[in-house]
């Protein structure tokens, strides 16, 4: 598994492109299904479909040759893939109020010029508790069907 600069080198390793992105992605944002969801990835369609996730990164990275796209968001439109049993997402779904406070503060400079695609530091800590809440429901459920899934495939040989 490989989460934001690690999703980038997954992705590299693979055989696919990481590059800056046309904008910085800061705070948080939708993260959707994308529709090839079912083709090798079925093992998700228990989650939502959309979520608010925490993201903070410049780059983004290709869907490696047969890799599976598996979401999107709006400012950098890759977000994850699979491939076998290799996972790769650009979002966080394991921050603490903590990280995104020490973030904002250690480097406020992407800060300096908000946009549809980067959160002010005020509205990044706008009802913090309640989106960090939200945000570990959503990766206890993730984790769950993932850890299930894996322990199965393992069972199973």
């Amino acid at each position: 598994m490989g989460i934001c600069f690690g999703a980038q080198l997954v992705s590299k390793a693979l055989g696919g492109k990481v590059y800056p992105g046309k904008t910085l992605e800061v705070g948080w944002h939708q993260v959707r299904a994308v529709d090839t969801i079912e083709e090798g990835a079925h093992w998700l369609k228990p989650l939502p479909s959309q979520f608010e996730a925490f993201q903070w990164h410049a780059h983004t990275f290709s869907v490696p040759p047969s890799a599976i796209p598996l979401w999107s968001a709006h400012c950098i439109q890759q977000q994850g893939f699979i491939k076998g049993n290799i996972l790769a997402m650009q979002f966080h779904l394991e921050f603490t109020a903590e990280v995104i406070l020490e973030l904002s503060r250690k480097y406020a400079s992407d800060l300096i010029e908000p946009s549809e695609c980067v959160q002010t530091d005020k509205q990044m800590t706008e009802n913090l508790d309640t989106r960090i809440e939200r945000l570990h429901q959503v990766a206890d459920l993730f984790y769950n069907q993932w850890l299930t899934i894996s322990n199965l495939k393992n069972k199973l040989g």
